[in-house]
C-alpha cells in the first residue's frame, strides 16, 4: 500500500501494527521517509541474517576436531543434566528444572553432615568443581571452597558417588556432539 501525498511534499504513515496501542499516525518529510526504508532494510537484513543462521543450525553438525573433543568446556550448547529426567517432556528447561531438583534431592539424602562440623556448629557452603565426561562420568572432582570441620570432604564424596547411580549424567553437547564440561557445584551446610 502506498502512503498518500500532500500538496507540500509530506507523506503521512499510518502506523497499522500498533493501531490498538494508541499510537498516532505521524506526518514525516521525504527525508525522514528515506532513512526510514534504510532502516527498514537493515531491519529486513538482520532478520534475513537470523533466518540463514538458524537454518544453518539445523543441517548435521559437523564433527569435532581431535582437538575439540579432548577440550574441557565451561559453556556448551546443552549442558549436561543429572540422569532421571530424560523422558518427562520434550521441553529443555523442564528437563533442566527436573534435573536440578532430583540433583538437590540426591544431595541432601546421601549427604552426610560432619559430626565435627555439628558439634562445633559450623556452617557454610562448600563449592565442588568436577568434570563430566561425553559418557556422563565424573571426574576430576576438585574442592574449591570448604566451610571446614570436614564439610568439604563430604561434598567431594557426595559428588564422587553419584558415579554408582545406576543411570549417568546427560553429558553436555557442542555441535550435536557429547563433549567433557566443567562443572562447579554450591553445597549448603546448614544446621
Amino acid at each position: 500500500m502506498q502512503a498518500p501525498r500532500y500538496l507540500d511534499g509530506q507523506v503521512q504513515i499510518k502506523n497499522y501494527l500498533h493501531k490498538g496501542l494508541g499510537v498516532v499516525p505521524r506526518v514525516f518529510n521525504q527525508n525522514t521517509t528515506l532513512k526510514m526504508k534504510n532502516y527498514l532494510f537493515f531491519l529486513s537484513v538482520c532478520l534475513f541474517g537470523f533466518s540463514v543462521n538458524g537454518y544453518a543450525q539445523d543441517k548435521p553438525s559437523t564433527p569435532l576436531s581431535p582437538k575439540e573433543s579432548e577440550v574441557i568446556f565451561k559453556v556448551v550448547e546443552k549442558m549436561p543434566r543429572f540422569p532421571g529426567c530424560e523422558n518427562t517432556s520434550d521441553n529443555d528447561r523442564d528437563k533442566k528444572k527436573c534435573a536440578d531438583e532430583k540433583m538437590l534431592q540426591y544431595i541432601y539424602k546421601n549427604l552426610i553432615y560432619p559430626k565435627e562440623a555439628r558439634k562445633n556448629n559450623v556452617e557454610g557452603m562448600a563449592v565442588v568443581k568436577f568434570i563430566i565426561d561425553p559418557t556422563g562420568l565424573i571426574t576430576d572432582v576438585e574442592l574449591k571452597r570448604d566451610p571446614g570441620a570436614g564439610c568439604g570432604e563430604a561434598a567431594v564424596t557426595v559428588v564422587k558417588q553419584m558415579n554408582d547411580l545406576p543411570e549417568r549424567w546427560t553429558p553436555g553437547l557442542q555441535r550435536g556432539k557429547p563433549v567433557s564440561v566443567q562443572y562447579t557445584l554450591p553445597i549448603k551446610f546448614r544446621l
